[in-house]
């Protein structure tokens, strides 16, 4: 895994309405994203499809038959799921807590 350890954290505000959206990422290769708090009307929940690389060190997000993310998976175990991503801006990372 990349070492980011000297990379400068990016402050990325996440909406206080995002806060409480659940991510359930199923072994049927489904994540069902349950938006709690909408932060506009038209918010919905959402399903999309997931798939890991070969070698386990990729997962990809697919919605409507279009990769929407490709992410390095740091850490996947039964407590927690940390990815990491390029952004326009940096390198950003997400922590999935079970």
């Amino acid at each position: 895994m990349e070492d980011l350890s000297g990379a400068t954290p990016l402050e990325v505000p996440i909406a206080d309405c995002d806060k409480d959206n659940i991510i359930k990422f199923n072994a049927d290769y489904t994540a069902k994203e349950t938006v709690n708090t909408k932060c506009d009307a038209s918010d919905i929940d959402n399903t999309v499809t997931w798939s890991l690389s070969a070698d386990g060190k990729k997962i990809t997000v697919t919605e409507n038959g279009t990769d929407v993310a490709v992410s390095d998976i740091e850490v996947l175990d039964n407590d927690r799921f940390v990815e990491s991503f390029d952004t326009s801006v940096g390198r950003g990372r997400f922590t999935f807590v079970h």
